[in-house]
């Protein structure tokens, strides 16, 4: 069965999935409505880091962020606190003195990264376009593609290369 797949860069991709990001930003827009696969493109990361929100795109300093982003980046915050959350409860890692060495340990641990790459992980609904919307994930300027019903795959399709726009491919 071919399916239309949109690319996103982690920890987007994730976020989209798990995190209630339920806007993705795009330059340009679709005809195309219903279901959608969300590819995570990118480098496989241990966790994401705020510091590479959208908005630090902008060049703004770090108090025009806040003011003008203050929802959508405490919205990445809490995401960041809850995927520290399931690293915990899985155990990993224990026994760590310092959050310096907690982070430094689980870099060390590849294979236990949450949020791997190049893997169609999951799929949304795309209902509509909008240039207005009023969730936090929204940027001004963009098309704002509104996502419902997400749904993380249980055996992510790994080994998966992007591609840029939406694109076909052929479901096992």
């Amino acid at each position: 069965m071919q399916v239309k797949v949109l690319s996103v860069k982690n920890p987007f991709a994730y976020l989209i999935l798990q995190g209630g990001k339920d806007v993705e930003n795009r330059t340009w827009t679709t005809d195309y409505r219903g279901r959608l696969y969300i590819h995570a493109s990118g480098d496989t990361l241990p966790y994401p880091d705020s510091d590479s929100a959208p908005p630090k795109i902008l060049e703004c300093n770090e108090d025009d962020i806040f003011r003008l982003y203050g929802d959508y980046v405490n919205t990445l915050d809490d995401y960041i606190d809850n995927l520290n959350d399931r690293y915990v409860e899985a155990g990993v890692p224990t026994g760590t003195k310092s959050e310096e060495e907690w982070c430094e340990r689980i870099k060390e641990r590849a294979e236990l990264w949450l949020l791997k790459s190049q893997s169609i992980i999951g799929y949304v609904d795309l209902v509509d376009i909008i240039q207005n919307s009023s969730s936090p994930w929204s940027i001004d300027g963009q098309y704002h593609w509104i996502l419902k019903n997400p749904t993380l795959l249980e055996n992510p399709i790994r080994q998966v290369k992007g591609r840029l726009g939406l694109w076909n491919y052929n479901l096992p």
